[in-house]
């Protein structure tokens, strides 16, 4: 457990109205997962991904996997906590960890999601997912998919509302937050389609329902094989300046950029290959939803199928941003914001700030 001194947060400017002091504990949750999984060819590579292969993904019939995960998650909390009943868990995209949220440990607070979420006075559960970071590293074809990461995010809500995750200071949370990125944030789709009834509400950043645009961008920046040890589907980005194309538009830090390149982990070509149902509406989900994207975002708000491969930026405001509330058509609130002159990988940003205060004031007048 660490003790986190209380810093200043800056928003647009203005000082944020709570300042607070914030511990936080690394934890291990002990999980055992089942899932609908689809059946992928066992020979699955990187350059047999096409986007037939991939739109077929939702017409593959489902079959049950089931496996123990251990779940390393990074919980904190401020000091006092006036929202003490409230949770948000923290899904992280490719290639990241729980690290994302934080602003890869920068410790200043510019890019730190929990830094100004504890400050608004919010505890955070930020996890690494399913075969990525420290958690347990599954088969990376057939069970490193989205279907199985919903069921982990499924467990971690009902161990929060049950009051049994292994904090040192045993917790009961009412109402849940679910926060993606990414692959995030398509996770945390699926997760809403499957159990509509576990979060109170959904922010979804670097997301909208044009993925399938967004795919050459992917399959373009050098995706090589991991570090041996790891199944011969863990793959990694391959080269620098792939990356920066694909995460990082206008205001940024390039010493921060290439930190981010260094530090960079894995893609198992299950979550990849499934990215397609983390994209279809959720119906029956009533609860409140944001979405949150740079608007130059690459990989999910390309126009056009080839835009990346001529070397466009995305436009997120542009039509794909509002696409995502038809995916929600019984959400009780909708709104969002697109970041101007920000990439995917908007944390990272110059900006963040600004996505921050955003979100906190809608979840704020949603009562959470």
């Amino acid at each position: 457990m660490r003790n986190i001194t209380c810093h200043t947060i800056l928003a647009l400017g203005a000082l944020s109205p709570l300042c607070l002091a914030r511990t936080c504990e690394t934890i291990i949750i002990p999980i055992s997962a089942t899932a609908q999984n689809r059946v992928l060819p066992e020979s699955l590579t990187i350059s047999s991904f096409t986007s037939e292969l991939l739109s077929s993904i939702p017409n593959i019939p489902p079959t049950t996997v089931s496996a123990p995960v251990n779940i390393s998650a990074v919980y904190c909390t401020p000091s006092p906590n006036p929202r003490s009943s409230t949770l948000q868990i923290l899904v992280h995209g490719v290639t990241y960890t729980s690290s994302y949220w934080d602003g890869l440990d920068t410790g200043d607070g510019t890019y730190s999601w929990t830094s100004y979420a504890n400050t608004q006075g919010y505890a955070t559960l930020a996890i690494d997912r399913p075969c990525n970071g420290a958690s347990t590293r599954l088969q990376s074809i057939a069970e490193c998919q989205i279907p199985l990461n919903a069921d982990v995010v499924h467990h971690l809500v009902q161990a929060a509302r049950g009051g049994t995750l292994p904090l040192s200071t045993p917790r009961t949370f009412n109402s849940i937050i679910i926060v993606g990125h990414s692959l995030g944030s398509v996770i945390s789709n699926f997760h809403g389609q499957i159990y509509p009834n576990d979060a109170d509400a959904y922010v979804l950043t670097g997301f909208s329902p044009v993925l399938v645009n967004g795919l050459p961008a992917i399959l373009g920046i050098g995706l090589t094989p991991a570090s041996a040890g790891l199944h011969v589907g863990y793959v990694k980005i391959g080269f620098e300046a792939g990356q920066r194309f694909m995460f990082y538009h206008g205001q940024y830090s390039t010493s921060l950029q290439h930190a981010d390149f260094l530090r960079g982990g894995t893609l198992a070509l299950g979550e990849a290959a499934t990215g397609l149902l983390g994209q279809l509406p959720v119906p029956a989900y009533t609860g409140a939803v944001f979405v949150l994207n740079g608007n130059e975002d690459t990989v999910f708000c390309q126009l056009l199928p080839v835009g990346s491969l001529l070397g466009m930026m995305g436009h997120c405001d542009a039509g794909p941003s509002q696409g995502v509330q038809a995916l929600y058509p019984n959400a009780r609130a909708f709104s969002l914001f697109d970041v101007q002159n920000t990439g995917h990988c908007l944390n990272m940003h110059h900006t963040a700030q600004q996505g921050y205060e955003k979100v906190h004031k809608f979840l704020e007048a949603q009562g959470l």
